[in-house]
């Protein structure tokens, strides 16, 4: 029995870090996404987190909205269906079939980012 892993609840998890952005304004929302970092190992989390988000799509305005006010660099950010990483340019760019899953690649990438200082690379 020695690897056995707990079970993860992906979609619960998923409904969780999707509502992150309802504390962007409270003093623990960089806190939050720091610890959200830590589910992108789970294969399907992000696709589960997409899902999540397009069950609400309020949320997906508000995360669009939060990455909009972004004032720093370098920086990860979403428009419509693309999601990247800026930096005095636009850089590992990708395009997704539709805004949930594009906030889903920039909740990753803001969470890898102030998490472990990581930029999420896009796969070539």
């Amino acid at each position: 029995m020695g690897d056995a892993r707990p079970s993860v609840d992906i979609p619960a998890s998923a409904a969780r870090v999707a509502s992150i952005v309802e504390h962007r304004s409270e003093s623990g929302f960089v806190l939050l996404l720091q610890l959200a970092d830590r589910h992108f190992s789970e294969a399907g989390f992000e696709g589960a987190l997409a899902d999540s988000l397009r069950a609400n799509a309020t949320l997906i305005e508000r995360w669009e909205t939060w990455s909009a006010d972004q004032r720093c660099t370098p920086s990860a950010y979403v428009d419509e269906t693309v999601a990247g990483w800026f930096d005095g340019g636009r850089q590992h760019v990708r395009v997704h079939l539709d805004r949930a899953a594009a906030v889903a690649d920039f909740i990753h990438r803001m969470a890898a980012w102030l998490s472990r200082r990581v930029v999420v690379l896009v796969d070539e």
